[in-house]
């Protein structure tokens, strides 16, 4: 059991991003919002962080003004516990998600950071972040999707 679940988080973060059909059929949730917050929660088995979102448009799924999707790792004091291909939410950034419950569909290739009206994800595991930051790297690490065809693909 232990490495069907191992095999699956290697499946998960081998494949970064997902189309927008797949993401779509696999989301409850769809939501375009902004990160607010995020904190470290746990409990005596585990610890994950949950990052609060002020939901700005609400794609598929119930509406409500405040989501917390909760992300695999943490950071705590004595350690990081970082799950590969899992990304992080940033304060601050325009998002688009793409949840099950209160969790990223395929794990960081449920979420967006949200630009220009394009939904920019990166093709590496460690390129999520805002676009505008990169350059002339932009186009060979991120991909895009123009908002309106995300709106069109949703519904």
């Amino acid at each position: 059991m232990i490495l069907a679940a191992l095999l699956s988080l290697g499946a998960a973060s081998a494949s970064p991003s997902l189309d927008l059909d797949t993401l779509s059929n696999q989301a409850d949730r769809v939501v375009v919002g902004k990160v607010l917050t995020t904190q470290t929660l746990r409990n005596n088995e585990n610890a994950w962080t949950v990052a609060t979102v002020r939901v700005s448009e609400t794609l598929r799924g119930e509406s409500a003004p405040v989501i917390d999707v909760r992300l695999p790792g943490a950071m705590l004091p004595e350690q990081d516990l970082t799950v590969h291909g899992q990304i992080q939410l940033i304060t601050g950034h325009d998002v688009l998600l793409f949840l099950q419950g209160d969790q990223l569909v395929g794990m960081g290739a449920g979420a967006f950071v949200v630009s220009d009206d394009k939904a920019w994800h990166g093709t590496k595991h460690w390129t999520y972040g805002d676009p505008k930051t990169l350059t002339t790297d932009k186009d060979e690490y991120y991909v895009n999707h123009e908002m309106n065809e995300v709106r069109s693909t949703i519904r």
